[in-house]
């Protein structure tokens, strides 16, 4: 198992998680996300997709974790993991260390809230929670995040179907959390047969940025819609979506 693991690190052409850490790559370099946010890098299989991702588009990767996960049969002391093995792990994948930073520490604590801000400057286009799988430490960390998440921004929650604790608590973001600012979808896939679970939440940008939309297709349309029609019945939607 360990050497599996090694490789792993070793080899940057072995991937251990290509499905979902392929599609959150390419989720980012799609939405063209800029500041992308990792807390939970392990072994830096997804945090390697995000750094291309981030060279793409102009933006930066910022990963966090304690590196000392309880039963993992690592020597997280080797470095060949922890943080200097996530750090030259993406070098040789050619990845320049201006677009990453890998910091050690425990999300649980008011020092990462500062990091965060510090790193960030307040803004988050993007986070991928993988860390703690309990539900209050998965909770802690979406608190921590999302007062930072843009208005088009995204996070999106890995374990979700397969753990317990992730699991409860993507339900009450559809209850207790729920301001009606964000979506959410469930894919209960990833990891092969395994089924680990991704759980997508992104803002509800629409009614925000009335921009871009098309005129009319009179040749199409019926019954003509304008742009000022639809405008007004999404803000309306919106804003009645919202918990006063």
């Amino acid at each position: 198992m360990l050497r599996k693991l090694q490789d792993q690190i070793l080899n940057p052409e072995t991937t251990a998680y290509p499905d979902y850490a392929d599609f959150i790559g390419a989720y980012c370099l799609f939405c063209q996300y800029k500041t992308i946010v990792e807390l939970g890098v392990y072994l830096g299989e997804t945090t390697l997709r995000l750094c291309h991702a981030a060279k793409a588009n102009g933006g930066k990767v910022y990963g966090y974790d304690r590196f000392e996960a309880e039963g993992q049969q690592l020597n997280w002391n080797d470095p060949t993991f922890g943080k200097s093995g996530i750090e030259n792990k993406m070098m040789r994948s050619g990845i320049n260390p201006t677009i990453f930073k890998i910091t050690k520490i425990d999300t649980s604590t008011d020092e990462f809230v500062k990091i965060l801000n510090e790193d960030t400057k307040g803004i988050i286009d993007f986070a991928f929670i993988d860390a703690d799988h309990s539900y209050k430490g998965i909770k802690n960390d979406f608190l921590k995040v999302y007062p930072y998440l843009t208005e088009e921004g995204s996070i999106m929650f890995h374990d979700t179907f397969n753990h317990v604790g992730c699991r409860k608590f993507i339900l009450d973001l559809y209850q207790d959390f729920n301001d009606g600012t964000y979506d959410i979808i469930n894919l209960p896939f990833g990891f092969g047969n395994s089924r680990c679970g991704l759980t997508i939440l992104t803002k509800r940008s629409y009614p925000l940025n009335q921009t871009n939309l098309a005129p009319p297709c009179p040749e199409y349309d019926t019954e003509p819609i304008t742009r000022e029609e639809v405008y007004e019945a999404e803000k309306k939607w919106y804003n009645d979506q919202i918990k006063k």
